[in-house]
């Protein structure tokens, strides 16, 4: 009988946390831009942490554990004349840190801001980039197979679009090393989250240690389109090719990244001759040829924000409606829809605005991040869906929670130490109770 009762325990305590909704620093105002699962199967969130009349935005940094339980956060200010700064992208380093890239408002100009933190969330330097320009946007940075960092930004850019594709390659301890300008691409990061910002992620490292930017063009003849460069590991052009225009408007790549044969996946967002909101999915081959493209047009769509490549080959889109809901589109290897999915709100979670990513999870789920909460309370949204998109559980977590833990207990209920592989309830002080299992 204790073994069958152990295993109706354990089923749904195994099940916890394939897939939920968290929100974080709910009244701050803040919202989240990129995130990642770090090597211990728990997330790395950077994003915003909301300002008021008397102090500016500050960069968020929020690590959690598999479930989405708040390890640990922390705010990162500028120095000088700091009048905002905002995150677009974080990844986890090979010693375990961080790597934030971003942009600090100061003085009239917007600087490209890079930020290198421990495994504990605190900051071990942060450098400027582009101090002489007038505005500069970072738009997501990458640890290179060196262990230094590529900075893939917009220099001189407007509110309309324009200005120049602009690669930064840092040393490790961010020191600068050179820097590239392709001012030969209009460009505009996309606004597609209702008013956040996006994590566009032009660029990426090719295989063989150069690089790929894909942006949007007009040539001299006015004809629009999607233009790719590929450079070698020092920025230096290696070939260009330009596709023709996907839509009625100027096309807007949001992402690029290799895929395992060696070419490349292109998202982005156009204007159909109706006017409304398109996605597209663009294959390309290895020397930057159009193997296929799909239309993604489904009434609502409002644009796509990224894809990437899953484990069995296919892609996940993540793309918002438009409310900012957003929608989510699983394909197969040639770009074939399998199934889509609109992810919203429920109970004090009304409504979610994604602002950048989504990636693949070690268990075959989906990651993302952005904006939470009621109309008039809003924080930081982390959505953590399963293998098909689906969400089963919400939960509120509070800023800076400050609950100690009082015990460990087994499911009988007999105090325990904790253990990985294993299903244990945590007790806190405050009366708060979380079941959890550690995997290993």
């Amino acid at each position: 009988m204790k073994k069958l009762l152990l295993i109706l325990l354990c089923l749904p305590m195994i099940g916890f946390g394939q897939s939920w909704q968290r929100t974080y620093s709910i009244n701050t105002g803040s919202f989240g831009i990129s995130v990642n699962q770090t090597n211990d199967g728990g997330y790395i969130i950077a994003g915003i942490f909301g300002s008021d009349s008397n102090s500016p935005s500050k960069i968020y940094l929020i690590k959690t554990d598999i479930a989405g339980n708040m390890q640990w956060d922390n705010t990162f200010a500028g120095i000088g004349n700091f009048q905002a700064g905002f995150s677009h992208s974080v990844q986890q380093t090979t010693d375990g840190g961080y790597i934030i890239s971003g942009q600090e408002q100061d003085t009239g100009q917007t600087k490209v801001l890079l930020i290198k933190a421990n495994n504990l969330g605190n900051q071990q330097w942060q450098q400027f980039y582009g101090i002489n320009s007038s505005v500069n946007e970072a738009s997501s940075v990458q640890q290179t197979t060196d262990g230094g960092y590529m900075i893939y930004a917009l220099k001189n850019s407007t509110d309309e679009g324009g200005g120049s594709l602009w690669l930064i390659k840092i040393n490790s301890d961010g020191t600068f090393n050179w820097e590239k300008e392709y001012d030969d691409l209009n460009y505009g990061i996309g606004g597609y989250g209702h008013g956040t910002v996006s994590a566009t992620k032009f660029g990426c490292q090719t295989t063989d240690g150069g690089y790929l930017l894909a942006g949007s063009s007009f040539l001299p003849s006015f004809t629009r389109v999607i233009r790719l460069i590929k450079t070698n590991s020092q920025g230096d052009t290696s070939w260009t090719n330009n596709l023709s225009s996907f839509s009625n408007f100027l096309d807007l790549p949001t992402t690029v990244d290799q895929t395992s044969d060696g070419g490349y996946i292109i998202a982005a967002t156009g204007v159909s001759s109706s006017n409304s909101r398109e996605g597209y999915l663009l294959k390309i081959n290895s020397t930057g040829n159009l193997v296929w493209n799909k239309v993604f047009n489904s009434a609502g769509y409002a644009g796509t924000l990224d894809a990437n490549p899953t484990a069995d080959g296919g892609y996940i889109l993540l793309g918002t409606d438009t409310l900012g809901c957003p929608i989510l589109i699983k394909t197969d290897a040639s770009g074939n829809t399998i199934w889509s999915k609109v992810i919203t709100g429920s109970g004090n979670l009304s409504f979610y605005k994604l602002s950048g990513n989504i990636e693949q999870t070690t268990d075959g789920g989906y990651i993302m991040a952005g904006i939470g909460g009621s109309i008039a309370n809003v924080g930081v949204a982390l959505i953590k869906t399963d293998g098909n998109g689906n969400v089963t559980s919400i939960f509120n977590i509070p800023i800076n929670p400050k609950r100690k833990l009082h015990k460990t207990v087994d499911i009988l209920g007999k105090e325990t130490k904790p253990r990985t592989n294993t299903p244990l309830i945590e007790i806190y002080d405050d009366g708060t109770v979380e079941k959890k299992i550690v995997i290993e």
